[in-house]
């Protein structure tokens, strides 16, 4: 690696760090004001909440790394700018790709730790924190048991409305089945007071079964069934798990399986779809807040220049989310709702790139 590229890379990576850690503490301190009187009113241990915050830092350090990357890329050519180093660049021959190259390499690497930091620890930590706070501090009866109301399932060839699902006990209450034909015609429907997983099968109890195969149709009650039935608890961990606590695989499943099983899933492909735009937006600020900063010029303001770029950068994340609401509520297709901002900037920042004093 060149001395140049070493040099850029320390004073930019020492920039983002201080912006970063800014970021953590600015949320931390007003994410524990918002939350210190329900802390106090439910008379939490200070351990329960330490660690309710302590795992919340992986996820707010994914949504602060975006805007750190803009100030430090700004600041960054702000300072070369201001000592004239970028004068000395251009005096030696060095183009703009060869001194602000390995800055957006850095982001780029930067981006992809971003998605595997969401993926590997900060959803899966911020989930934790939220079940923390429903169990230790809050601690409201109704989230001490995780259950579903009125759910429907579409399996293979039957279709479940479960009125009542108790994930930890794996039963389900208040039954009905609707077993279907290849032709999509209901052959035979089954109710039960309660469903539960024993010994690799599904127990049916206290129940009734309406058997359309036959001219009159027969009736015939029950007090335990055996059913044979290709779904496992397995197959609804997906009504345990929130989209949202899904990885992106998971997720990725989940929305084909919906899709295939004749749903719209919508506000799944916009969550997917989401969360493949935002860790990107990190490499289009880096540039743009680097052709702002090229674009002051030498005896231009380092804080007017942040100004600018905040500006542009809330503008960007602002459409992004907009995008996102308009994709979710099914006024634009979740490809174009997500991905209209990361198009519309990426051309602005190629166009300030070429624009910039070479």
């Amino acid at each position: 690696m060149k001395i140049i590229s070493r040099y850029l890379l320390k004073t930019y990576g020492s920039i983002l760090s201080i912006a970063l850690f800014g970021f953590l503490g600015l949320y931390l301190v007003i994410d524990v004001f918002e939350k210190v009187d329900d802390i106090l009113e439910k008379q939490a241990s200070l351990g329960d909440a330490l660690q309710y915050f302590a795992l919340k830092i992986p996820f707010i350090v994914t949504e602060g790394i975006p805007i750190a990357v803009l100030l430090a890329t700004l600041i960054t050519f702000g300072v070369l700018q201001r000592n004239r180093e970028i004068v000395a660049f251009k005096a030696a021959g060095l183009s703009l790709a060869t001194y602000g190259g390995p800055i957006v390499m850095a982001t780029l690497v930067l981006a992809v730790g971003h998605i595997v930091l969401g993926e590997n620890l900060a959803r899966g930590m911020n989930v934790a924190a939220q079940k923390l706070w429903l169990e230790k501090i809050d601690r409201s009866p109704k989230h001490l048991e995780w259950k579903h109301e009125n759910v429907w399932y579409h399996g293979q060839g039957t279709i479940y409305q479960i009125r009542i699902y108790d994930t930890k006990a794996q039963t389900f209450h208040n039954v009905s089945l609707f077993f279907l034909d290849q032709d999509f015609k209901l052959q035979q429907r089954l109710d039960a007071r309660a469903l539960r997983w024993e010994a690799g099968r599904w127990i049916a109890e206290d129940g009734a079964v309406l058997d359309l195969n036959h001219d009159p149709v027969e009736q015939s009650r029950f007090q335990l069934r055996r059913l044979e039935l290709e779904e496992t608890p397995e197959d609804f961990a997906s009504l345990d798990t929130l989209p949202e606590e899904m990885d992106t695989f998971q997720l990725y499943r989940y929305v084909k399986k919906t899709r295939d099983e004749g749903y719209s899933p919508t506000a799944l492909e916009v969550e997917l779809n989401y969360r493949l735009a935002f860790p990107l937006t990190s490499i289009i600020l880096a540039v743009i807040g680097m052709a702002i900063s090229l674009k002051q010029g030498v005896h231009g303001r380092i804080a007017s220049g942040i100004g600018l770029a905040l500006a542009a950068g809330t503008a960007y994340l602002g459409l992004l989310q907009v995008g996102t609401a308009l994709a979710s509520a099914g006024i634009l297709p979740p490809i174009t709702g997500v991905w209209t901002g990361n198009l519309i900037f990426s051309a602005l920042g190629i166009y300030l790139w070429i624009a910039a004093p070479q």
